[in-house]
């Protein structure tokens, strides 16, 4: 059998035309802001440890403080997006990454 040319290729219809939903962008931005800041948090979160554990450079009080302030407010960014994320948008695969 021949196809016939009078007739357009079909296209899938997503619901409401041709147009991408935002909920869907905002919960996929709200992902790759969350898990980045999950990230950036861990990555810290191991230098500050092979600092503490490495050589002895003279690492003062205060620039240890300053650094674990930077990693609990990077960790306190991941979390809250990632709770947006969930709750809000209803994400259901930022969970799964989570654990």
């Amino acid at each position: 059998m021949s196809q016939s040319s009078d007739y357009p290729p079909m296209q899938p219809r997503n619901g409401n035309g041709h147009k991408v939903s935002q909920r869907g962008l905002l919960s996929i931005a709200m992902l790759i802001l969350s898990m980045g800041a999950f990230g950036i948090a861990a990555l810290a979160a191991t230098k500050m440890v092979l600092d503490v554990l490495g050589e002895k450079t003279g690492t003062s009080m205060v620039a240890a403080v300053v650094q674990i302030i930077v990693v609990g407010l990077a960790y306190a960014v991941g979390w809250v997006t990632a709770m947006v994320a969930i709750r809000v948008y209803g994400n259901l695969v930022l969970p799964m990454l989570i654990k």
